[in-house]
């Protein structure tokens, strides 16, 4: 069924030179399909998302050879033993031999504390999910601290249990650190000096930008490319995507506009620098014009290479806690990591399973996670990350999932792919998230679970989100299409082929509930293209 005409609203101009489709009923996915090919960058309803994942999809994911063990470093594996403090030891080693594997070999571990991945090229390494086995004794409140925002722990979103990053994060004592008036500023992409700025407009899809003076990029970095974000909400405008976003009453969204966010900041690779023109290894998702005082800033630290596999984690989540009161058994914590992975994890009994927070180019593959206790997130995405990939996860065996897939806070370019989620749902958190798919994918859209976001996080999505082949099970809410079959939550988005969901007509979180050009197409149906951004990676990599 198909209820949406091809419109271009003002907003969206910039994609015309790309559309040569009238207007009329939207066109069949093959139609967005064949568009797409022609313009991969251009489409106003359709992103090109394939450089999400590792090294943008071009390399596999890495295996080094390993150069520490767990055990050499004390670890017992007794289940007995705290041996938290020999798993950081191991990867401090395998940092000073300049990265590689830290082997836990087939034991139980008993981890009373935080295992931190803050080492370059560093891969913690089990022998397999079902004989590495991390059993977490402590909750991050416990280990860290109770730690509030208002009146909510902020363990129920942030920090885990295996924490990949940067270890500026931490005090002499190993505590996290944290400013009270500001407290999530520690999980943000920190900016460093201006290293140019950019001096003519540009194009969403454009990847050349002219700058003042080119010399201190060169190939291969990664830097940070920021908008000021005005007070007039004009970029706000733009990440919405259509006029009628305009209603929106920005003043409410006290987090992300000028008073509470006023720079937009994105992770970028150099891919050439020629004089003054600097070519991007992946093209703009936003316009550039002379007010928003576009500029590249040297990124603050990170972790790169990094990764997690072959074992089992294991918490002890409680039972029956209210929303917002979790005390931090979280699973893997991905923050400030380019290019990382978690690969071949099974988490059990934690309240946040895989969280990433302000990353670039990560991979989550082959992931299980069981437990009843767990019900808050399963996977989040938060934070302005850019370019994740999660694919291949399942969550069986689950009492209550809170919210679900999760994304939030100006997070763009990230896909979500064949995974199959018993319970739990397509979780927008607010805050302008934008330019992601989720594709082939089973959810429950359960009675049970709903998004979230707080009122003063704005609007519920940005522009062109994407749901392609999407099933919905037969244990849905009553409403089956809400939240991955509801038009006015998507602002310039596409829903192709949602299965078992009709349309919902109903007013969505945080949204003018009017027309914002959101395409529907072959409702009911599955797609000749099941897996779009398969399709758009091989597009990009083989040309077909």
């Amino acid at each position: 069924m198909s209820i949406k005409q091809w419109a271009l609203p003002a907003l969206a101009l910039s994609f015309v030179a790309a559309v040569s489709i009238a207007a009329g009923p939207a066109p069949s996915s093959q139609t967005l399909w064949e568009a797409f090919k022609k313009a991969p960058n251009l489409q106003p309803n359709l992103p090109d998302c394939s450089y999400a994942g590792y090294a943008a999809g071009e390399k596999p994911l890495p295996s080094p050879k390993v150069v520490a063990d767990v055990k050499k470093s004390g670890a017992k594996g007794d289940n007995t033993t705290d041996d938290t403090a020999a798993f950081n030891a191991a990867i401090q080693t395998a940092g000073k031999a300049g990265g590689g594997a830290v082997l836990v070999p087939a034991g139980q571990y008993r981890l009373e504390g935080v295992v931190y991945l803050n080492q370059n090229n560093v891969v913690l390494r089990g022998e397999g999910q079902d004989k590495t086995i991390l059993n977490f004794q402590k909750p991050l409140q416990e280990i860290h601290g109770r730690y509030n925002n208002g009146r909510s722990s902020a363990w129920s979103w942030c920090g885990g249990l295996i924490w990949m990053g940067p270890a500026d994060v931490l005090d002499a004592s190993g505590r996290l650190i944290r400013n009270e008036s500001k407290p999530q500023d520690w999980e943000y992409w920190r900016q460093g000096a201006v290293l140019t700025k950019v001096t003519a407009p540009a194009v969403t899809g454009d990847s050349t930008i002219t700058v003042d003076a080119g010399a201190k990029l060169k190939a291969g970095d990664i830097v940070l490319l920021t908008w000021d974000n005005l007070a007039d909400n004009s970029l706000l405008n733009h990440i919405a995507g259509h006029a009628n976003m305009a209603a929106f009453q920005w003043n409410t969204a006290t987090w992300i506009n000028n008073g509470g966010n006023p720079q937009y900041r994105w992770p970028v690779r150099i891919a050439a620098v020629a004089g003054n023109k600097i070519t991007l290894k992946q093209p703009l998702r936003l316009d550039i014009k002379p007010q928003w005082n576009v500029r590249f800033e040297a990124i603050g630290p990170i972790v790169t290479d990094t990764g997690v596999e072959a074992l089992r984690i294991v918490g002890k989540a409680p039972m029956g806690h209210k929303h917002l009161t979790n005390i931090g058994y979280n699973g893997v914590y991905i923050n400030r990591v380019v290019d990382g992975f978690v690969r071949n994890v099974d988490v059990r009994s934690m309240e946040n399973g895989i969280n990433v927070a302000s990353s670039k180019n990560v991979t989550v593959t082959d992931v299980v996670f069981t437990g009843p206790e767990q019900h808050h997130h399963t996977l989040a995405c938060r934070v302005s990350s850019a370019d994740i990939l999660y694919q291949n996860f399942v969550n069986k065996e689950v009492t209550r999932v809170k919210h679900g897939i999760n994304v939030e806070w100006f997070s763009s370019g990230n896909v979500w792919r064949q995974g199959v989620m018993a319970k739990g749902t397509l979780d927008s958190h607010r805050a302008l998230s934008f330019d992601n798919i989720r594709t082939d994918l089973d959810i429950a859209n359960d009675d049970g679970s709903n998004p979230g976001g707080d009122g003063a996080a704005g609007p519920y999505l940005g522009k062109r989100m994407v749901h392609w082949n999407i099933r919905v099970g037969p244990g849905a809410r009553p409403v089956k299409g809400e939240f991955v079959n509801q038009p006015t939550a998507m602002p310039m988005g596409l829903l192709v082929g949602v299965q078992n969901a009709p349309l919902a007509t109903s007013r969505p979180p945080a949204m003018p509930g009017t027309d914002v050009g959101c395409l529907c197409t072959e409702e009911g149906t599955v797609p000749a293209i099941k897996d779009l951004y398969q399709a758009q990676l091989d597009l990009r990599l083989k040309g077909k």
